[in-house]
């Protein structure tokens, strides 16, 4: 076990047959109906969308045979953002700005994919271990902008960290790339 979020947990697995380390992600929420299974299946088909180098890769995703939901994505050796923040801050103005460059390249694409990721904040960052790569994760929330609905997520339903929220998600406004 590596990590534990809002629907799941994540294991560091070994996928067979590659023999390639990679972060396993369970859904870990039983619900009566099928909102989060659905929920997760659209945060692994939307990432999978998605390439840039500061957005973690989706290997394989679907359900075992005894209904198990799963993710297979990129293993990252290192911390997020926010324990380099705990013991690093203040960061010098170069690196602060390469981070930023990282986040919003990868956010660039999303949005260019139709995709806000509606939970950014730095425990969603993840710092590899030599880091130079800064790399955005966890699209459980994610809002596709489809005909100007919010897929998977009922009306007046908030998701995300209210701590993190842009002002319209947090009075059900209009959410968007900005």
């Amino acid at each position: 076990l590596i990590a534990r979020g809002g629907m799941g947990k994540v294991y560091e697995a070994t996928q067979q047959p590659l023999g390639r380390t990679v972060a396993l992600k369970i859904l870990d929420i039983h619900d009566p109906g099928d909102e989060f299974r659905k929920r997760f299946f659209m945060e692994a088909s939307t990432c999978a969308k998605l390439a840039h180098p500061h957005t973690v890769r989706i290997y394989d995703y679907g359900q075992t045979d005894d209904g198990i939901y799963f993710i297979a994505m990129e293993h990252l050796q290192g911390r997020t953002l926010h324990d380099l923040f705990a013991r690093e801050a203040p960061l010098a103005p170069l690196r602060a700005l390469h981070i930023i460059r990282s986040i919003c390249g990868a956010l660039a694409e999303a949005h260019d994919t139709g995709i806000v990721h509606r939970d950014l904040k730095p425990q969603n960052i993840l710092v590899a271990a030599e880091e130079a790569r800064f790399v955005v994760s966890d699209f459980g929330v994610a809002k596709l902008i489809e005909s100007g609905t919010t897929q998977g997520t009922a009306p007046g339903a908030l998701l995300g960290t209210p701590h993190y929220m842009a002002p319209e998600q947090l009075g059900a406004g209009e959410v968007g790339p900005r």
